[in-house]
């Protein structure tokens, strides 16, 4: 008996207070999303950042992707003009994202799976982490971290958290 109330009291904990697993598929709408995004280039003590727009388009259309975004449109402005390099660039983004239903947003009718994405490199821990946290709030996620984990050597990162990704078909 006592062996059966540890089973069912650890079943019963780890199955009500365990976050959702990834693969379960849940009710979704598919949202148009709309925002700007800022690049620092002095967030790190140590170093200064000269940003190119068509290498910052193409590093954040490939992280909306990765985080399940479609019809995305991603235009950079440096300085005021999409062809220069900038300290300080603004990203402006339009895309589609797979959310949760909520009083405040309404969309077409979808269905959405909790995925794990990992974002990984070197040498661009900020600007990385600068797109994620400019875009977190258009996602529905679970994990992400909040505050800058880069330090000024720029060592390898390691993003890892879950994100409602659209499921195939909507």
């Amino acid at each position: 008996m006592k062996y059966f109330a540890i089973i069912f009291f650890s079943l019963f904990f780890t199955s009500f207070f365990s976050p959702v697993t990834q693969a379960e598929s849940v009710p979704a709408f598919l949202t148009q999303e709309k925002t700007s995004i800022w690049m620092n280039s002095d967030n790190m003590i140590a170093e200064t950042i000269l940003y190119s727009c068509s290498s910052l388009e193409d590093k954040t259309q490939s992280i909306l992707e990765k985080l399940g975004a479609t019809s995305i449109s991603v235009r950079c402005y440096g300085d005021g003009d999409p062809t220069r390099v900038s300290y300080s660039p603004t990203l402006e983004l339009k895309f589609n994202a797979t959310r949760l239903p909520s009083l405040r947003r309404s969309g077409p009718p979808s269905t959405g799976t909790w995925t794990n994405v990992s974002f990984k490199g070197f040498n661009d821990c900020d600007t990385t982490y600068q797109i994620l946290a400019g875009v977190k709030d258009q996602f529905d996620t679970q994990g992400f971290m909040t505050r800058n984990p880069c330090n000024t050597n720029d060592d390898g990162y390691d993003f890892s958290f879950l994100v409602l990704s659209p499921n195939a078909g909507h």
